[in-house]
């Protein structure tokens, strides 16, 4: 039993205390006022004067393996999720053979022996290769128990309509980001459910998308996401308020969710990387995580205009995650924890993930 703590209510936005909270056999039992609880012989007792209790969190966007590195999975990241709160976590890249460990993961934490956060949800990405091809790697996601299909920005168009039609066939839940020649309206309308990091929302929140989107149009999907980064200084600089305004109005008629990882700008735009080896946190990284952090740190040292864009690229999130919960749209919180997937840029949050360019 957790006595005289103030609970808080996620649903109504409300805390209330104190409350006796009565918990048998690992659940909930009863919530109440002191007075209202009737407790069993014995009841071990929490004193929970001047805390809160609230229910787990879930980070909508983590990754558990090394898919890019091929290096040894992020076991080490476990305990941490759950030392902050994260009971839960939706897994955004898994590949066949690795559904297994996440199975057997799963039931590990039911029967309480891995302390981890539960995986509420595994993608599997598609969009590799021909059409036919990718229709394949859906069904082949579809078979391994994935539970959504995952989209990166390199897909190109053609590829991304066929797993929107063969995940709808299969019943299946279409996530990630929005591909580098489409746009967000038109990919929301067409059944994508979530958009991850804003991907596409930056180009749309300006008068000049179809220029943008144009100029990707027919590339392959390497040069796709190559031009998007060009030009990603010039989509910031084009930012409008009144467009991205009415641009999130028609986004919540869609019920298309966004997961922006705000946490990713946020410590982009805080300065030099070099601080954050000063950072206590830094010794729960994994050795061979920190020696490859070091090398990345050394190529963001003297990046003045990396700098520069990053702290645009922080004031325009700010504005545009205004914009879409005024309007109705959906947010979920995630942090693309615990993985650095771009060479270009390292982005580090509070959580000790990096970056959410796939290598």
């Amino acid at each position: 039993m957790i006595e005289s703590v103030a609970v808080v209510d996620v649903v109504r936005g409300e805390t209330a205390g104190p409350r006796t909270v009565l918990i048998v056999d690992g659940l909930i039992a009863a919530i109440g006022k002191p007075e209202a609880i009737a407790l069993p012989p014995a009841t071990v007792r929490v004193d929970g004067r001047g805390r809160y209790l609230m229910p787990g969190l879930v980070d909508m966007h983590v990754h558990l393996f090394n898919n890019a590195s091929r290096r040894a999975p992020n076991e080490w990241a476990f305990p941490l999720f759950v030392a902050n709160g994260v009971t839960a976590v939706r897994k955004m890249r898994t590949e066949p053979a690795q559904m297994a460990v996440v199975e057997g993961g799963r039931a590990k934490v039911d029967r309480g022996e891995l302390i981890a956060p539960r995986v509420v949800a595994a993608g599997m990405a598609a969009g590799a290769g021909t059409v036919e091809a990718t229709r394949r790697q859906v069904r082949e996601a579809k078979a391994a128990g994935a539970d959504f299909v995952k989209v990166f920005s390199e897909v190109r168009e053609p590829q991304w309509r066929a797993i929107l039609e063969e995940a709808r066939a299969l019943q299946m839940p279409v996530c990630g980001h929005i591909p580098g020649e489409v746009s967000l309206l038109e990919a929301a309308t067409a059944g994508q459910r979530s958009n991850e990091h804003l991907t596409q929302v930056y180009e749309t929140c300006s008068a000049r998308e179809r220029q943008w989107l144009g100029t990707r149009k027919g590339l392959d999907g390497a040069k796709i996401v190559e031009l998007r980064d060009a030009q990603e200084q010039e989509v910031l600089e084009s930012f409008d308020p009144l467009v991205c305004d009415r641009i999130a109005a028609a986004l919540a008629r869609t019920d298309q969710v966004q997961v922006p990882t705000l946490v990713l700008p946020y410590f982009e735009a805080r300065g030099s990387p070099t601080t954050f080896r000063d950072d206590p946190r830094w010794r729960y990284l994994r050795p061979d995580e920190q020696a490859r952090w070091q090398r990345f740190l050394k190529i963001r040292e003297h990046a003045v205009e990396d700098q520069k864009l990053a702290a645009r690229r922080w004031e325009v999130s700010r504005q545009i995650v205004k914009s879409l919960p005024a309007a109705g749209v959906r947010l979920l919180a995630g942090t693309d924890a615990p993985m650095r997937s771009s060479i270009r840029v390292l982005r580090c949050t509070k959580n000790w993930s990096c970056s959410w360019k796939p290598a």
